[in-house]
């Protein structure tokens, strides 16, 4: 039921924000900027929303599923501290971030559930901080033996409206709020820190909070982190723009969609060809040499597995296109499903312009 539900919802909601997107880099008075970025803001906050329950529904069903990898650990957790500057700054709040000079450069965990968490967290530190400061603090502690992990630390402590001692023990307990009366201020689930905290234990941590009513909480991330050494991550800036000359197949069923990826790959200077199916799909890489094949998963008639493996296998010998799935379904089995199927690579709608972007970047990365 979830997984046609998210898939039956990201659909539209993919339409809804891509072309959100082109509108807001379009000429328009301030007064329309503020429009869009409120829908902006409304849409991601029903994507947020979309994904919470999934994730409860995995975890709940006990099938969450961790892809750990090398992370520069600095720019990680800057890059989400950077997110908030702006909102805590229209509050009046200062938010600090604290690096212990013995952070190693690069760890192995799961980058986008250890994002997943830190954005919970300091949301929540920036929703309930009113005034003074939030500061993130971030150190190492506690290596094995053997010397190949060791304990990172984060602390979002802030000085906001705090929670009285008789609520904390509905802090972590899911759809539960320390406010659940009908006339509450703050609005959500209340399942962002229940899922933190499972995703805090499954990454070999936890997380822990003290608090005091009026005076500002604390809230203690742990998780179990692989140092790796000798690893390196290329500039931000060593990236190359997609190239007008690439060759472009969009196989998409959904006409908004097939239209939102149209506009998208035009405003960069590429005229892709359009399939409406993965039997259309099939027959055209099989006539033309494409650089790069967005395939929707799910068409009628022939879906975006089948028409990706005969392409696979109708190409023997010749130079392949790089495919992409294009997906609304966001479960770890559907990427898999689509990985085995001869797919380079997985955007789940709804997607932003720089997902497709960094696609077409890698292909033109490989021509030069």
């Amino acid at each position: 039921f979830l997984a046609v539900m998210s898939h039956e919802i990201r659909t539209p909601l993919n339409a809804v924000l891509g072309f959100n997107s082109l509108l807001e880099s379009s000429p328009l008075n301030p007064e329309q900027l503020s429009w869009v970025e409120t829908i902006n803001q409304s849409g991601r906050s029903l994507l947020s929303l979309l994904n919470d329950i999934l994730d409860f529904s995995k975890m709940e069903a006990g099938e969450l599923s961790l892809c750990p990898q090398p992370i520069p650990l600095k720019s990680s957790v800057e890059s989400v501290v950077d997110l908030y500057r702006q909102a805590a700054a229209e509050r009046g709040v200062e938010l600090r971030l604290q690096l212990s000079p013995q952070l190693p450069d690069v760890i192995g965990t799961d980058p986008s559930r250890l994002r997943q968490i830190l954005v919970n967290l300091l949301s929540n530190a920036v929703k309930f901080t009113h005034h003074g400061t939030i500061q993130v603090a971030v150190s190492v502690s506690a290596a094995n033996p053997a010397g190949n992990s060791a304990l990172l630390n984060i602390d979002v402590s802030d000085s906001g409206i705090g929670i009285p001692p008789h609520l904390h023990h509905r802090i972590f307990k899911p759809f539960s709020q320390a406010d659940a009366s009908s006339t509450r201020q703050y609005g959500g689930t209340g399942l962002g820190l229940a899922i933190s905290q499972r995703l805090a234990r499954a990454l070999g941590g936890d997380i822990t909070f003290t608090s005091e009513a009026g005076r500002g909480t604390t809230f203690s991330l742990t998780i179990r982190a692989e140092l790796v050494g000798g690893y390196s991550f290329p500039s931000s800036g060593s990236a190359s723009k997609p190239s007008s000359t690439l060759r472009v197949l969009v196989a998409e069923d959904h006409p908004h969609n097939r239209d939102l990826l149209t506009r998208i790959l035009n405003s960069h200077g590429i005229k892709p060809d359009l399939a409406e199916n993965g039997h259309d799909a099939a027959q055209a890489a099989m006539h033309k040499p494409y650089d790069v094949i967005f395939m929707d998963v799910r068409m009628p008639g022939m879906d975006g597995l089948v028409a990706t493996r005969l392409i696979r296998s109708g190409l023997l010998g010749l130079r392949p296109p790089r495919i992409v799935a294009v997906t609304a379904n966001a479960f770890d089995e559907e990427k898999r499903n689509c990985f085995e199927a001869g797919m380079d690579s997985v955007v789940v709608k709804p997607f932003i312009i720089a997902d497709i972007l960094r696609e077409l970047q890698i292909v033109s990365g490989q021509q030069t």
